[in-house]
């Protein structure tokens, strides 16, 4: 039994050493340039706002840009699932929420940064692709309210501010 309890630790360790590994040399992260003029060209940018636009988690909000070399601009606005009440609201979409509440959740609280140098279509950097060259604001999705929301409050739980309770 000691061994294999050796065994099953050592194996965790590896595992949390390679995320680690991965998460800080491989993953290619955003820039945080607060100046768009000092982005690079075909780089994402990780934008942050005022403190006071906080994501439907209680953290702080942000948009990603990217620069092209042409002057048109897309704004893209990110889907992922919905919410319509204060319920629905305080269960995103996660392994945690799955874990607490017994159900995966309602909408993508957030986009991991790391999607966007995987997306394709609209957002590929091949040449064939007429938006390549174009400059980019993604706006991530982060309470469920179909990015239409205009009111503050706390949802029934008093733990997430949300457009939509």
């Amino acid at each position: 039994m000691k061994k294999f309890k050796r065994t099953v630790f050592f194996l965790i360790i590896v595992i949390v050493l390679t995320m680690v590994y991965l998460h800080h040399y491989l993953i290619k992260r955003p820039s945080r340039q607060k100046d768009f003029k000092q982005t690079r060209p075909g780089k994402w940018n990780k934008v942050k706002l005022d403190k006071k636009a906080i994501s439907t988690d209680g953290s702080s909000y942000y948009l990603y840009s990217r620069k092209g070399n042409s002057r048109n601009l897309m704004v893209y606005f990110s889907g992922g699932g919905g919410c319509w009440n204060g319920e629905t609201a305080a269960i995103p979409l996660s392994l945690r929420s799955y874990l607490k509440h017994g159900q995966f959740g309602y909408y993508f609280a957030r986009i991991p940064f790391y999607i966007l140098n995987m997306c394709r279509g609209i957002f590929d950097k091949s040449l064939n692709n007429p938006f390549s060259e174009w400059n980019v604001v993604f706006i991530p999705y982060s309470s469920g309210d179909f990015h239409v929301g205009n009111d503050c409050g706390l949802c029934s739980s008093g733990r997430f501010p949300s457009s939509t309770c």
